[in-house]
């Protein structure tokens, strides 16, 4: 399987440097201090030093095993795991929070990967999705050059992934921020 950030792995922190405080720490920070946060295709941990403050237990999942070795190394409280989020190893409704930061476009199967996603999040929990919107001028620039590098990104729109969530099971909040969009989904109903 190919794995697009075998050999950035270990710059990878110094490429892309963590964002300032994220708009969606506020959000999911609102409910205090919770007890399981998932960081699904959170690679190298970089958001790790936001989500500690606001879970009790800190979950990294990615598919890239460089990419984790990386996180390992900055010997966090956290428990790391190497696999597609298309199967997740936990059971339904485990999680309080569960945070995509700029991985979303990079899944192998986009729709089963947010149908798991929604799987693993407890009712009243929030899954927050943080994307490149690609119709802003800089973003077609990144999705130029990840082909160029032939990585097998496809960018999705706010629309096109919320279209994939049954809207009577969760309710979906979005905003804009430069160049990026953000979806809040938050679970209302149990069975799903």
């Amino acid at each position: 399987m190919q794995d697009d950030f075998r050999f950035l792995a270990r710059i990878y922190d110094r490429l892309i440097k963590a964002p300032n405080k994220p708009g969606w720490v506020k959000i999911i920070g609102d409910r205090g201090k919770v007890d399981r946060i998932l960081d699904a295709g959170g690679g190298t941990g970089r958001l790790l030093q936001y989500l500690l403050p606001l879970g009790k237990r800190i979950q990294l999942c990615d598919i890239s095993f460089p990419m984790l070795l990386s996180a390992k190394e900055k010997k966090l409280p956290i428990s790391i795991l190497c696999t597609r989020t298309e199967f997740l190893p936990y059971q339904t409704n485990s999680f309080d929070v569960i945070v995509m930061v700029d991985a979303f476009h990079h899944l192998i199967d986009q729709k089963a990967s947010l149908i798991e996603l929604l799987r693993c999040l407890k009712v009243g929990g929030k899954l927050v999705i943080e994307e490149p919107d690609k119709n802003k001028f800089f973003v077609k620039w990144i999705v130029l050059m990840e082909k160029l590098l032939q990585m097998r990104s496809h960018f999705l729109t706010s629309d096109e992934i919320a279209a994939f969530i049954p809207p009577t099971v969760f309710i979906i909040d979005r905003y804009y921020q430069e160049n990026n969009f953000y979806l809040i989904i938050e679970k209302i109903i149990p069975g799903y």
